[in-house]
């Protein structure tokens, strides 16, 4: 990719965070409240995009500050990161599809081997109805979401992970 196309890219992000941030902005305090999970709710962010990661972060902290996050460039990482520790109903992956050496399918592969009782969101840009057929294979994947994050796709993150 060039580095016009790079500065495009991130013009295009700069202003769709902007315009998330005022939507949340919007949104009336009590509507905010019905769609706050518990205190100790975790996000965990996969992705190899810094720009991703970054604008996620700060859209759903934005959304409700009580999120504790982490986030990985590396499905790799994450992986290690989910042997070793336990991930309950209160976690919440954000997993990238595209990822250099080690994708989210692969993450996946590895994941339904691991107990745990933590939410699956395919996070992508991805619009393949194949990866979507896919996702629904894997019983431990909740959703699949497109990027970027928007309070509504927030607002559907959070009511499937709690009903």
């Amino acid at each position: 990719m060039g580095s016009r196309n790079k500065i495009t890219l991130i013009f295009v992000f700069y202003f769709l965070f902007f315009d998330t941030i005022s939507k949340i902005a919007d949104l009336p305090n009590r509507k905010r409240q019905i769609y706050r999970m518990k205190e100790n709710t975790k996000i965990i962010i996969i992705d190899d995009d810094n720009v991703t990661v970054f604008l996620s972060r700060r859209i759903l902290f934005n959304f409700d500050p009580s999120f504790e996050f982490s986030s990985f460039l590396s499905g790799l990482e994450a992986i290690d990161f989910v042997r070793n520790n336990y991930l309950d109903k209160n976690t919440i992956i954000l997993l990238d599809i595209n990822m250099p050496d080690y994708s989210g399918w692969d993450f996946l592969n590895d994941f339904m081997l691991i107990e745990s009782t933590c939410h699956v969101f395919m996070f992508t840009s991805s619009i393949d109805l194949v990866d979507l057929e896919k996702s629904r294979t894997y019983s431990k994947v909740k959703g699949f979401i497109s990027k970027p994050l928007t309070p509504d796709k927030i607002q559907k993150i959070i009511s499937e992970s709690i009903g």
